[in-house]
């Protein structure tokens, strides 16, 4: 009897963490990662796959500023 009420206790608490966590928005649709993240898999690539990776942004980067006018885009 004493446990059917604690389960039942620990079940509407988790229940109302949820309820809490979707109504706050600690859960989103879409997944974003953190530049920590990011840094980590950037830091356990071989690097040859570092430089390709980091070429690939700073293109990408350079393509956005051009888009937005506020700089021009360098080439490597």
């Amino acid at each position: 009897m004493l446990t059917d009420i604690i389960v039942l206790g620990i079940l509407i608490a988790m229940a109302g963490l949820l309820v809490i966590a979707l109504a706050t928005g600690w859960f989103t649709r879409q997944r974003r990662f953190g530049i920590a993240s990011l840094t980590a898999w950037h830091d356990w690539q071989p690097s040859d796959k570092q430089k390709g990776t980091e070429i690939v942004i700073e293109q990408r980067a350079g393509k956005r500023l051009a888009a937005g006018g506020n700089e021009e885009e360098e080439t490597p």
